[in-house]
C-alpha cells in the first residue's frame, strides 16, 4: 500500500482503542485462509483488514528482535520489522553516540528500530523519514519526536550528530553497491559535508572499498552478520572493528593489518571455525594474536591450536585424521572412528555438501565433521568431532 496522508489515517485509526477488537480477531485468523479473511472485510474497512493483518505480521517477526512486553504495543508494518535494527544492535551503537553526549539526527529513520534503542539509553533524538507513516511508527515506537522531511533537502548542523539508514533496494533487488542506495553517495557526501560525525548504517554485503572515509565495523547478532556500520568524524577510533553480540566482544584493527595473516600453518590438534565478521573484514590476524592460535590457511575459514579455545569467537572441533581427500580413503577413515551422521564443511563449492553428507553417512554412533579444503595444490579432507565450551 502506498505511503500517503490517507495511509496514515489508517494507521492512526488502528492504533485507537476502537481498533482493539478488530487487531485481536486479526491474530487468530490465517491471512492465507480467504474465507476468514472475507469474514473481516465484512466486518471492517477492507484496508484497515489489510494493515491489521500486516501489523499482526510485523509483531510475530518482531519477536525476535524486542521482548514481548514491547512487541505488544508496537506499530509497524512487517517490511519494516524486517530492516529494522534488533534492540541488542541499536543499544550497542547508542553507546557509542553516549560518549559523545550529543542528540542524534535518525534520518530515514523507518519504524524506529535504531531510535528505539537510542532514546532507551537517554540520548535525545529527532526521528526523520519521508514517509509519514514510517515518521509515524517512529514516534509512537520511539518516544521521540519526527519530520516528515526528504533526507536530500535538509540542512545538518554541528550541535547534533546523525545516524542514517538508507535503502538498499533498486529494481534489480538488494544492491551491495553505496552508490545505488537511496538516498545515493552523492547525498550522503553532502551530509558528511555539513557534519562530518555520523553514522552510516550498511548491508553488511556491502563494497567495503567503495566507502568514504571512516571506521568500519561489521556486527554479528548471535551468528549472522546483520550490518555493516561506517562511523565518521568524531565517532570513528579505528579503521576496521568486528563485534560480536549478544558477547558485546570486538575485535580491532588499523589497514595495516587487514589479510595480514601467515600463508599457511600445519594443522594442529584442533581447529576452529570463526564468526564471519572477522573474515569479511580480513582481520583474522588480529583474531589470531588475540586468541594465540595460527591460520590453517587466509581462504579456508578456519584456525589451529594445540589446545582448545574456549571463546565465542570460535566453534572448536577435535582433529581425528587428516587425509588426502579420496572419497574411498574418506569412508575408510570415518568407519574407523565410528561415524553416524557427517556433515561437512568446504569452501568454493569444491564440492556438493548435502550430497556428500548422504553419501559419507555411516552406521556408527559418532555426530563428525569433514572439511573439505584446497590447501596449497592439493584437496584435502579433516575429519573431526565438534567440541563443546562453555561459550
Amino acid at each position: 500500500m502506498p505511503d500517503t496522508t490517507d495511509t496514515l489515517e489508517l494507521w492512526k485509526l488502528l492504533a485507537q482503542p476502537q481498533s482493539r477488537e478488530l487487531l485481536q480477531q486479526a491474530a487468530l485468523v490465517n491471512p492465507t485462509d480467504v474465507t476468514a479473511v472475507s469474514r473481516l472485510r465484512k466486518d471492517y474497512d477492507i484496508q484497515l483488514v489489510h494493515l491489521a493483518l500486516d501489523l499482526i505480521k510485523a509483531r510475530q517477526k518482531a519477536l525476535t528482535k524486542w521482548p514481548e512486553e514491547f512487541v505488544n504495543k508496537l506499530f509497524a508494518d512487517s517490511t519494516g520489522v524486517e530492516q529494522a535494527s534488533s534492540l541488542l544492535v541499536s543499544t550497542h551503537k547508542a553507546k557509542r553516540f553516549l560518549a559523545l553526549g550529543k542528540p542524534v539526527m535518525d534520518l530515514c529513520c523507518g519504524i524506529g528500530g535504531d531510535a528505539i534503542g537510542f532514546t532507551r539509553a537517554g540520548l535525545a533524538v529527532q526521528g526523520v523519514d519521508m514517509e509519514p507513516s514510517r515518521a509515524w511508527m517512529t514516534a509512537q515506537n520511539a518516544g521521540c519526536p519526527t519530520d516528515v522531511s526528504d533526507v536530500s533537502q535538509l540542512q545538518l548542523n554541528t550541535n547534533t550528530v546523525f545516524h542514517i539508514d538508507p535503502g538498499r533496494r533498486n529494481e534489480q533487488g538488494r544492491t551491495h553497491n553505496i552508490a545505488d542506495y537511496q538516498p545515493g553517495l552523492e547525498v550522503l557526501e553532502t551530509l558528511l559535508a555539513q557534519q562530518p560525525t555520523g553514522c552510516l548504517k550498511l548491508g553488511p554485503g556491502v563494497e567495503l572499498d567503495s566507502l568514504p572515509e571512516g571506521e568500519i565495523e561489521i556486527i554479528s547478532e548471535n551468528g549472522r552478520l546483520v550490518q555493516a556500520v561506517l562511523w565518521t568524524g568524531e565517532l570513528a577510533y579505528c579503521a576496521r572493528r568486528a563485534t560480536l553480540l549478544p558477547a558485546g566482544l570486538e575485535i580491532v584493527g588499523q589497514e595495516d593489518d587487514v589479510w595480514d595473516v601467515e600463508p599457511e600453518s600445519e594443522i594442529g590438534r584442533y581447529v576452529m571455525t570463526f564468526d564471519s565478521s572477522v573474515e569479511r573484514l580480513g582481520l583474522i590476524a588480529c583474531l589470531c594474536r588475540e586468541l594465540d592460535v595460527a591460520c590453517v590457511h587466509p581462504k579456508v575459514g578456519l584456525l589451529t591450536s594445540e589446545t582448545l579455545i574456549d571463546s565465542p569467537w570460535v566453534t572448536n572441533f577435535e582433529v581425528l585424521d587428516e587425509l588426502p581427500w579420496k572419497i574411498k580413503q574418506v569412508k575408510a577413515a570415518l568407519r574407523k572412528h565410528d561415524a553416524g551422521i557427517v556433515e561437512v564443511k568446504t569452501r568454493g563449492k569444491l564440492v556438493n555438501p548435502d550430497t556428500l553428507q548422504k553419501q559419507l553417512r555411516g552406521k556408527g554412533d559418532q555426530l563428525l565433521t569433514v572439511f573439505v579444503l584446497r590447501l596449497g595444490d592439493h584437496l584435502r579432507a579433516i575429519i573431526a568431532r565438534r567440541i563443546k565450551t562453555s561459550d
